[in-house]
């Protein structure tokens, strides 16, 4: 609940990263970058399909953090 980590969201596949949020109002950092911190360790990934079929792998990466990817097919 305490955590700020500064997290990484890589996107491979048909999709792509629109941003990334956190809820923090005193975050003034650009929310359309790959990296942001965490607020309250909660993090918001807004990702959009580009039109074509198959998978979307999503990688989510800190220092000091296990990595973990998610996988969302798109059709």
């Amino acid at each position: 609940m305490l955590a700020d980590n500064e997290i990484t969201c890589r996107i491979t596949g048909p999709g792509r990263l629109l941003g990334l949020e956190a809820s923090n109002n005193s975050d003034m950092s650009d929310y359309t970058d790959n990296r942001h911190r965490v607020f309250h360790g909660r993090i918001l990934a807004y990702i959009q399909a580009t039109g074509e079929e198959g998978e979307v792998k999503v990688q989510f990466t800190s220092p000091w953090l296990e990595s973990t990817e998610v996988t969302l097919r798109v059709r």
